[in-house]
């Protein structure tokens, strides 16, 4: 019987991804929009990539294409355009669709090593992040580090291996504060 409860309790999930890139059509395929994605079978959809900016915080790797991107019905008037608006307008029309930021990925994971280096530099960063978060709508945060120790672009360093789940740590601590401020719920991955 505890199976059958622990089965409920891990609900699967089918997450996707959308790149923020995808807006612009290159010589080898078309744009690709938030309002083409097929969310039917989708639990999560992440969105990829915020950047660490070099003063450590989190911070939009393209302001156009997040912010300023002019969808169809959008208005000249508008403070927030782009895909964050687009994925304001999809939560609420699916509202049961968990949609969170993916931060670093192999363009943008340069910063990780340094701000997971510190208690302050961690909390900082952090901080920052779910600032981010909370101020586009987002309902998590999906950490997507290439790659700790070993590094991706750039070269890691050995205490990544420990700094790591400090990070993790932190943000854990973090959003589950904000959470209960906000009294939502924010996810972690």
């Amino acid at each position: 019987e505890s199976g059958s409860s622990q089965a409920q309790a891990f609900s699967p999930r089918v997450v996707g991804y959308y790149t923020g890139y995808s807006i612009y059509e290159l010589p080898n395929r078309d744009s690709y929009f938030v309002t083409d994605i097929p969310t039917y079978d989708l639990t999560h959809l992440n969105y990829a990539h915020i950047d660490i900016s070099d003063s450590g915080q989190c911070e939009s790797a393209d302001d156009w294409a997040d912010m300023r991107f002019p969808y169809p019905g959008d208005s000249n008037f508008q403070s927030l355009r782009g895909n964050f608006y687009q994925l304001q307008l999809l939560d609420a029309a699916k509202p049961e669709l968990v949609i969170m930021m993916s931060i670093g990925g192999w363009d943008f994971s340069d910063g990780f090593s340094e701000v997971a280096a510190s208690e302050a530099s961690r909390e900082r960063f952090v901080s920052s992040c779910i600032a981010f978060m909370r101020r586009y709508d987002f309902e998590g945060i999906d950490i997507d580090w290439r790659h700790p120790v070993s590094g991706g672009r750039l070269r890691g360093r050995p205490e990544d291996y420990e700094n790591y789940p400090l990070l993790m740590e932190e943000f854990r601590t973090q959003l589950d504060a904000a959470a209960a401020r906000d009294e939502s719920r924010y996810e972690l991955s």
